[in-house]
């Protein structure tokens, strides 16, 4: 089989973008993911002994500000619950457990926004079960209706697009994901199982599915992959897959992560050099070093004859410019997280939270806001896909309205200048009533 037309084939972008990608989701994950790879996150120094580069990662940690920017900037987004508009009944009730794994659509939703801020792109594919169904009771056994799933970056493994030659329009016609699930194997054991699902749109309009299995076979003979599922067409126009963000799109919080892995580095510094400092050094003139035997706090030792014993402390002036540089790269990360909400620097000092400042201060030139925009447009296009699996039309899912912060804002400020134009026209009403009689 030709590298073109296996299903494992990789998209050019896939290998550049992953490694962006996993740095972001290394620093999220925490030390522990860091230190796993600690040739690359926090590399031994020159001059630095064995023993100290051994200490110094032990001792390491990490203050989470790329995670903390991921769920502040999630939670501007989703300050509230999502509100449906002109979605028809039985669609806003299948998102009560919108993936079929009980999870409400506000939840669902946050996620695959969360997921796209760290890793640039993802989606939503909709589908429903292919089994058949004649009555009304087989359909409420077997749960037919569509649902939704999450499929992050990592797992989208390919994709082209093409210009639909009647409407001129860009549209997906080839879409594969890599599925890597753990799958019972005999009784009590478990196996690692990959699968390859492929949709494509041809050139009648068909949106067709087919999925591949790797095998244990000789790859040289194409015999590492057979078909576990055969070609079928779907009833949809388009490939079900609501792209959030755009695919091939970088990690926007890349240069977060990186100045985040930066005060890591610099920190274990400060820690290690800061012990040293702190830790007076014993120092004996004469005698051997066989001849002294340790001390500890509680004992008193008594020299050789000869022999005089005294203490030096390394001043550690190196270490105020050290804590300056730590404080300088949280500045830095505060400033960049601000950058994303607000368009601009926030006035005033720089803080790692997200007040009612950052809320106020909330530009629509910020990067979150056609962020939002976006993804608002991902899930209506679900509906859409929803609305298309239950032959109701594409067009007939509805929209949604996110609840951000500054949209809530906003309609609050309204809501209380509206209660004040009322309670300015009652106190002029009273002064007339008062003024006639």
């Amino acid at each position: 089989m030709d590298e073109n037309n296996r299903p494992d084939k990789k998209h050019p972008d896939y290998d550049r973008l992953h490694d962006m990608r996993r740095m972001v989701r290394d620093v999220i994950c925490g030390v522990d993911a860091l230190m796993a790879d600690a040739e690359t996150y926090l590399p031994q120094l020159e001059g630095e002994s064995d023993t100290s580069y051994d200490a110094r990662q032990k001792h390491a940690t990490l203050n989470k500000y790329t995670k903390k920017a991921v769920t502040v900037m999630a939670g501007l987004v989703f300050a509230g619950e999502i509100e449906f508009k002109d979605t028809p009944p039985d669609i806003e009730k299948l998102m009560e457990n919108v993936d079929k794994r009980g999870n409400h659509v506000n939840i669902f939703a946050r996620e695959g926004f969360e997921e796209m801020l760290i890793d640039g792109y993802g989606g939503i594919l909709t589908d429903a079960p292919s089994t058949q169904v004649k009555t009304k009771r087989e359909q409420k056994a077997v749960d037919t209706n569509p649902f939704a799933r999450l499929y992050l970056a990592d797992s989208i493994w390919n994709w082209h697009y093409r210009i639909n030659p009647v409407s001129q329009a860009e549209e997906l016609d080839l879409l594969v994901f890599k599925e890597c699930t753990q799958e019972r194997d005999g009784r009590f054991g478990v196996a690692e199982v990959t699968r390859y699902r492929v949709l494509e749109l041809d050139d009648a309009g068909n949106v067709t599915v087919e999925v591949w299995i790797e095998t244990d076979g000789d790859a040289k003979k194409d015999e590492d992959l057979k078909i576990d599922e055969p070609k079928r067409v779907i009833g949809v126009s388009k490939i079900p897959f609501s792209v959030s963000g755009h695919l091939g799109d970088e990690p926007p919080l890349h240069d977060i992560a990186k100045k985040n892995i930066e005060h890591f580095q610099t920190y274990s510094i400060f820690k290690s050099d800061e012990h040293k400092t702190c830790v007076p050094m014993r120092v004996i003139e004469g005698g051997s070093p066989d001849s002294v035997p340790p001390t500890a706090g509680d004992v008193t030792l008594f020299p050789p004859q000869g022999c005089k014993a005294y203490f030096i402390e390394v001043e550690g002036k190196g270490l105020d410019l050290v804590r300056s540089t730590c404080k300088d790269i949280a500045s830095d990360i505060a400033a960049m997280t601000n950058s994303i909400i607000n368009g601009s620097p926030v006035k005033g000092s720089p803080s790692t939270t997200a007040t009612q400042e950052v809320i106020d201060n909330s530009q629509e030139t910020a990067e979150l806001r056609p962020m939002a925009e976006q993804y608002k447009d991902t899930l209506e296009r679900m509906l859409g896909f929803f609305g298309e699996f239950l032959n109701k039309g594409i067009d007939k899912g509805g929209s949604v309205v996110l609840p951000t912060q500054w949209a809530l804002s906003a309609q609050k400020a309204q809501e209380n200048a509206d209660m004040q134009a009322q309670q300015n026209q009652a106190n002029i009403a009273a002064t007339l009533a008062k003024a006639s009689a």
